[in-house]
């Protein structure tokens, strides 16, 4: 097999070196993508890719370019492109035989300008392609990463960030309202997620708003959480204003917020410089509800926090703290350039309140003090109000007869089944359901969970369907209670039947 002799690499041999030289890449990869942009062109040129071979030396710097051919009688020529004559093969190479193999080395400076123009940007498309992939897959799995970044431009899509020429992109979403952003600055941005669509060049977002920035600067700062010894268990976060933070240690003798501390408040003022003097709250998370709301809702003192159902609570402030929170909310509202009607009191627009909710996961309704001690009295006086022989409309034999087996306070005849109550008074059906609805009178709003005849079935059908009392119930459309519960007519003909003695519009 005999090969003409060698050409000499110039011009774009020297580019492709210097190119090696100013981009990130691994040589294998460099060197298949020089070929492959080499047979990309010779493909255009020739139309057979598959006759040409590529081989780039980069320690030499050399580009060979082999065109094979089947050497051929002269009577036997069918394809022109891949075979060559034996009498035309022997005025190349006397020593040729008929079957062997002819290799034609293929100069590329005569490829002319149009094909080393096409061969720049084939070399350039697929590099690109490789520079891409190689910045997707590198950041792809560093999602979560707290990273170092040079500010190189600030404009309407956000700020523009750099590393080593790897592009990052901080939208607005993602800033913190508070913080300004200069070109040259160096700054720590939080790495959330990286986008590839359509093969486009991948999108790196980043953020210092994001809670999970503050996670990862907790796990740097103290070295208990980043071994597992101090668990964050929760984050809420106002970004550049005030953070919360819930931590509790799995070893008794470490204490969670001192570590987060550190020894003379090292380890938080290097967070709390980070975040540009944000403020954040350390709290010792436990699992008793109401003493992790009363620390959620620090600076706030509430003086009482009730539990009053599944996820949902009470806080009690005093006058003063409750009217400061009014107060700030309502500056707040008449500095607004877009003030619309009365100013309204909201205490989830307040910031403190609002944390405490999302961190202890709880929804809560904030009282003052006042308006909770009459919301004492008034209880206290209903229970007062309500013993049997106050309750307009039970003539006094009947009264006495309740009192004798019993029944001194009105409302345990709303907590009795009508069958026990039958069972202590000797009194008939008719009077039972007579004497339950006047007591039912007393409470505008009484609950299905209550109705102690009502089996539990029932109950839990109609209180996930959203009727809480027996008057919401009462008051709807039976199409309207069976798409909300999925109960059939008889079950409803029942639960009707039971409910009715509960209705509490009084005849008189």
């Amino acid at each position: 097999m005999k090969r003409k002799q060698e050409l000499e690499p110039q011009g774009i041999v020297d580019a492709i070196k210097d190119l090696l030289g100013t981009k990130n890449l691994d040589r294998e990869d460099f060197q298949e993508v020089v070929e492959s942009a080499f047979i990309s062109v010779l493909k255009k040129k020739y139309t057979l890719e598959e006759v040409f071979m590529v081989t780039f030396n980069m320690d030499k710097g050399d580009i060979e370019i082999y065109r094979e051919w089947e050497v051929i009688g002269d009577e036997e020529l069918e394809n022109e492109e891949t075979q060559l004559p034996l009498s035309k093969a022997r005025e190349l190479d006397p020593d040729l035989e008929e079957g062997d193999e002819y290799i034609e080395i293929i100069d590329y400076r005569q490829f002319g300008r149009r094909a080393i123009t096409n061969l720049k940007q084939a070399l350039m498309h697929k590099i690109r392609e490789i520079e891409k992939n190689a910045v997707y897959e590198e950041y792809k799995d560093r999602v979560g990463e707290i990273i170092h970044a040079d500010v190189h431009q600030v404009n309407r899509r956000g700020v523009i960030l750099n590393i080593d020429r790897t592009e990052f992109l901080m939208p607005p979403r993602e800033q913190v309202r508070s913080e300004r952003y200069f070109r040259g600055s160096s700054i720590r941005v939080l790495i959330k997620d990286v986008v590839r669509e359509n093969n486009r060049d991948p999108e790196i977002i980043v953020s210092r708003s994001d809670p999970a920035f503050i996670r990862r600067l907790f796990e740097v700062e103290v070295p208990e959480i980043a071994e597992g010894i101090i668990q964050i268990r929760a984050i809420a976060r106002v970004p550049g204003r005030r953070t919360k933070i819930a931590v509790e240690s799995n070893d008794p003798r470490i204490d969670p917020v001192g570590s987060c501390v550190g020894m003379k408040g090292v380890r938080i003022q290097a967070i709390v410089r980070e975040l540009e003097n944000e403020k954040i709250d350390i709290i010792n998370f436990t699992s008793d509800s109401q003493a992790f709301i009363k620390k959620a809702m620090s600076p706030n003192k509430p003086l009482l926090v009730s539990v009053t159902g599944l996820g949902e609570a009470v806080v009690v402030l005093n006058e003063e703290e409750y009217g400061k929170m009014i107060e700030r909310q309502k500056r707040r509202f008449e500095n607004r350039d877009d003030m619309v009607g009365e100013f309204v009191f909201n205490p989830m627009e307040d910031m403190v309140f609002r944390l405490a909710a999302e961190i202890t996961g709880f929804k809560l309704t904030l009282v003052n003090e006042s308006d909770h001690l009459a919301d004492q009295l008034h209880s206290e006086e209903i229970e007062e109000d309500l013993k049997v022989i106050d309750v307009e409309g039970i003539n006094p034999v009947l009264a006495g007869q309740l009192i004798d087996s019993g029944y001194l306070l009105a409302e345990g005849l709303l907590d009795d089944s009508v069958e026990t109550i039958r069972e202590k008074t000797g009194m008939s059906e008719e009077q039972v359901a007579q004497v339950r609805r006047r007591v039912a009178a007393y409470f505008q709003d009484i609950k299905i969970a209550d109705v102690a005849d009502l089996p539990r079935a029932y109950k839990e059908a109609l209180i996930s369907g959203g009727f809480h009392t027996v008057e919401q119930y009462l008051d709807a459309r039976m199409e309207e209670v069976v798409e909300s519960t999925g109960l059939d007519p008889e079950d409803l003909a029942e639960i009707t039947r039971v409910l009715s003695t509960f209705d509490t519009q009084v005849e008189d």
